[in-house]
């Protein structure tokens, strides 16, 4: 482990020049001072002597952090999490500080800091944003992502949870201090990289709401060996894909809170004629108990917002495109990953919505 360890330098400057100044231009006023700081350090700014006049010092601070630009020393503002009141560490500092540093433990750094006094400032971070390849060291044994939360989200580490949040935001409880942040303009645009379009089907029970997702998401039937082919498996998924995007789409918008819903764990591994019951009975069937919804203007479900069989954890199903071959292909599934026995040496499984019975029964 690296002997060097993050510092912080509180400089006084004057009230005038911290609230008319931009960034840049305090800076030049500071320049010589930061000298002796690198990537990552932290520069708190402020009008007022932090001895003498301690409380309006410690409302008043402003919180910057050092980076370099072609040897060159920056100051970077903190990052705002929208919606909320935290600041944290910004995602460019933390991959910069890996870089530099390769040795230094990002997390255990921050939290000294934070220790030796930082907390008791009004306007202090209270997480760190992460990455989840630069920073997999740091991570839990068993973080198993979803991969809309990997390509879609933000990994952050807090120092106190998250506050409460409103309809605009989402966070995944990963671990007693990491969370994912979902984006739900980020979720509505990789939901619009799959191209999933909303189409109006006129059948014997009146208009239907189906959802059509682009040909080249899915394997192409043609693709299977036809010795790997099962004709009642794909009746049974061109079934079961029909009700679970329409019927099952319009069962949940009408749910009300604290109802259940069942969720079962897709098979880990690819449909087998011969071993199908088999490996489908290690699947799991857990209990969630429905909260609330999130949709798109036009009516299409981002999110199902649970709470877990013993409402002590948040859960989130997101749209799912099951690719492989069985009783789910081409289903756009509502699925999210859940640790069934919250252990470090117990891996996450992919879970699904299962229909509920009488919906299940429609199925021939």
């Amino acid at each position: 482990m690296s002997s060097q360890t993050l510092k912080f330098e509180i400089l006084s400057i004057d009230k005038n020049d911290l609230e008319t100044k931009s960034l840049n231009q305090v800076q030049k006023l500071v320049e010589k001072r930061l000298n002796n700081l690198n990537t990552g350090d932290l520069v708190i700014m402020s009008s007022y002597d932090r001895i003498k006049h301690k409380t309006e010092h410690l409302s008043e601070a402003k919180f910057h952090l050092v980076y370099s630009v072609n040897s060159e020393k920056c100051l970077a503002d903190l990052k705002s999490i929208p919606d909320i009141y935290n600041l944290a560490i910004p995602l460019e500092i933390t991959k910069n500080l890996a870089e530099s540093n390769p040795k230094i433990n990002i997390i255990k750094s921050y939290t000294q800091l934070y220790n030796l006094g930082l907390k008791e400032y009004k306007n202090c971070f209270n997480s760190i944003e992460l990455d989840f390849k630069t920073h997999l060291e740091y991570l839990p044994d068993d973080l198993n992502l979803d991969p809309v939360i990997l390509n879609h989200g933000s990994l952050f580490y807090f120092f106190t949870p998250p506050a409460d949040l409103n309809n605009n935001t989402a966070f995944i409880k990963i671990d007693e201090n990491f969370y994912a942040f979902l984006n739900k303009n980020r979720l509505e645009s990789y939901l619009e990289t799959m191209e999933i379009e909303t189409e109006i089907e006129i059948g014997e029970d009146g208009l239907n709401e189906s959802i059509n997702l682009d040909s080249s998401q899915v394997l192409d039937e043609s693709c299977i060996p036809e010795k790997e082919r099962d004709h009642e498996v794909e009746d049974f998924a061109k079934q079961f894909k029909k009700i679970y995007e329409n019927d099952f789409r319009i069962y949940l918008k009408n749910l009300k809170p604290n109802e259940p819903l069942n969720a079962t764990s897709l098979p880990q591994k690819k449909y087998n004629k011969e071993t199908y019951d088999e490996d489908s009975g290690e699947s799991v069937t857990l209990v969630f108990y429905f909260e609330k919804l999130d949709l798109d203007e036009n009516g299409n479900i981002n999110l199902v917002e649970t709470s877990s069989f013993d409402k002590t954890e948040k859960c989130f199903f997101s749209p799912f495109l099951c690719k492989d071959y069985g009783p789910y292909f081409k289903t756009n599934l509502l699925c999210s990953f859940y640790n069934v026995g919250r252990s470090k040496n117990q891996e996450a499984q992919n879970f699904f919505l299962d229909l509920p019975i009488d919906l299940y029964n429609l199925i021939e």
